[in-house]
């Protein structure tokens, strides 16, 4: 055979040539032949021949785009509040035709919203992958391996957010968290209940109409909210 760089004739098993040194790119293996290096190129289609999964190792619809920045607490915290604003109308419609308005029905009414948009964000993630808010502002959780997250994971993950990224609510103590968690997340990119379920957030750009769009549904679901509460 020949050297690829500089062409002169050299033995078919020499793993370097003999002329100027350059590394022969081997064509076959000979039984019982040990090459001194061999890199094998591992895809995603050989890691599927080797190992049987029941979810494809990656899910690609999660991939963020290069150029967007990653750590986006207030996009991330708009994705939510969408969530939780659509789940407490739901509340709202519901609770409110089987228990009057009196005492302890405001903390009854808050209790049920919590416990409802854990248990829907929990089922969502699950199934779908995302949630309302988050499919609007573009944010895809998944877990380490890129796949959708387990419903126990998600459940984890919902109630370890509304306690360290909203205190559940409670008056001050949820602004003192967001504050937390908003300062955690801009110095090390990922939010405590992420990092504690093992679970990865990215971001896709969001457009002018898509923003279009989201605000004003915001704004027409603040109204609608409002109108329920003050009927």
């Amino acid at each position: 055979m020949y050297c690829r760089k500089c062409e002169q004739e050299i033995p078919d098993h020499s793993n370097f040539c003999n002329f100027c040194g350059t590394m022969v790119e081997l064509k076959k293996r000979e039984q019982g032949e040990k090459p001194l290096l061999i890199l094998e190129q591992h895809t995603l289609k050989t890691i599927k021949d080797r190992f049987s999964l029941d979810e494809p190792v990656l899910d690609t619809e999660w991939h963020p785009i290069s150029d967007v920045k990653q750590s986006r607490p207030w996009v991330r915290f708009w994705a939510r509040m969408i969530d939780i604003i659509v789940v407490s109308i739901f509340v709202s419609l519901f609770v409110g035709l089987f228990i009057p308005h009196g005492l302890g029905w405001e903390l009854f009414s808050i209790f049920i919203r919590i416990i409802s948009a854990i248990l829907l964000e929990g089922y969502l993630l699950s199934t779908w992958g995302m949630t309302l808010g988050k499919s609007l502002l573009q944010v895809y959780v998944r877990d380490s391996q890129g796949r959708k997250l387990r419903f126990s994971q998600a459940i984890k993950r919902c109630i370890s957010a509304w306690a360290w990224g909203l205190g559940f609510g409670i008056p001050i103590v949820s602004l003192i968290f967001a504050y937390l968690s908003y300062e955690h997340l801009q110095e090390t990119g990922v939010a405590k209940w992420d990092s504690e379920g093992g679970s990865l957030v990215s971001h896709n750009k969001i457009g002018i109409p898509r923003l279009a769009v989201v605000v004003c549904l915001f704004i027409g679901l603040i109204w609608f909210e409002l109108v329920l509460l003050l009927r």
